[in-house]
């Protein structure tokens, strides 16, 4: 009987061999309470840079326990960019049901905590889950189910709930706002502004480079210009023209608000930059 398929053979070997690893780290220390290790974002569904694209995972297990959290840190501060930026949360079952937004979490790493974690301090998180929540993971669980890989552990859509669209697009729109306040870098603002418009015009769920290209056609040429350098920026590392990006930012935040529903206005006014001069609501 043939064996199946590997579902990380298009990523590169140093890659698939980073996941290896951490997978087996998994399992031998949670064993029977890994519900799942999802991999989602561009490593999952395309487009993965080694140069600018972090590792997003999400892990659900199905209770957390006090000594979990140092043997996590230590984890990821070993694997992390070797080669690849770690992105990782950890969740307990009972964290996503009932879902609840932002959602509460056990664990989170990412490069940003590099210094701080290994200098002693304690890692983002919460062991009795009430204190911790990350508005971000709305779309981490959407993407990861959606398109997520089973890295280990139950499918996706066994372990990760629906989350409701309103939540969605307000973790989307939380993000945008932030991005906007924060230097122009490896084309993520441009990028992640494309994968809203596809969101809203006919609720796709797209990698930054899917997203990306499915705009470009449908900009004229001086914003697709400027979609085609983030998409290059995406994939070297690079920064962007932080002009570009501004224009680009004022050109898609109304366009984003004319497409969406009513509800989801209320959410996006809440976000919306202070920096951008039109106000479609009236101010």
């Amino acid at each position: 009987m043939p064996s199946a398929p590997d579902p990380l053979a298009h990523l590169p070997t140093d890659i698939r061999h980073q996941l290896r690893r951490l997978v087996t780290a998994c399992q031998a220390h949670f064993s029977a309470r890994l519900s799942g290790l999802y991999l989602h974002g561009s490593a999952a569904s395309g487009g993965f840079s080694a140069q600018a694209s972090d590792l997003d995972l999400v892990l659900v297990v199905s209770s957390w326990q006090h000594g979990d959290r140092p043997v996590m840190t230590s984890l990821c501060l070993d694997l992390s960019v070797h080669p690849a930026d770690l992105e990782l949360h950890a969740l307990a079952a009972r964290d996503l049901a009932p879902w609840v937004h932002p959602t509460p979490f056990r664990f989170h790493y990412s490069e940003a905590w590099r210094a701080r974690l290994a200098a002693g301090a304690p890692a983002p998180g919460s062991d009795s889950g009430s204190t911790a929540r990350d508005r971000d993971l709305a779309v981490h669980v959407t993407m990861a189910r959606a398109s997520g890989l089973t890295l280990c552990g139950k499918p996706a859509a066994a372990v990760l709930p629906a989350v409701p669209r309103l939540h969605f697009v307000d973790s989307v729109f939380c993000d945008l706002k932030d991005s906007s306040e924060s230097p122009p870098r490896e084309g993520y603002e441009v990028l992640n502004l494309c994968r809203s418009w596809a969101f809203l015009t006919d609720t796709r769920l797209l990698a930054k480079e899917e997203a990306g290209r499915w705009s470009l056609s449908r900009l004229p040429a001086d914003q697709g210009a400027t979609v085609y350098q983030a998409l290059l920026a995406h994939r070297d590392g690079r920064f962007e023209d932080p002009l570009r990006v501004a224009d680009f930012r004022q050109l898609m935040w109304p366009t984003l608000w004319s497409l969406a529903r009513p509800a989801e206005r209320a959410l996006i006014r809440r976000w919306w930059p202070a920096a951008l001069a039109d106000r479609p609501f009236g101010d």
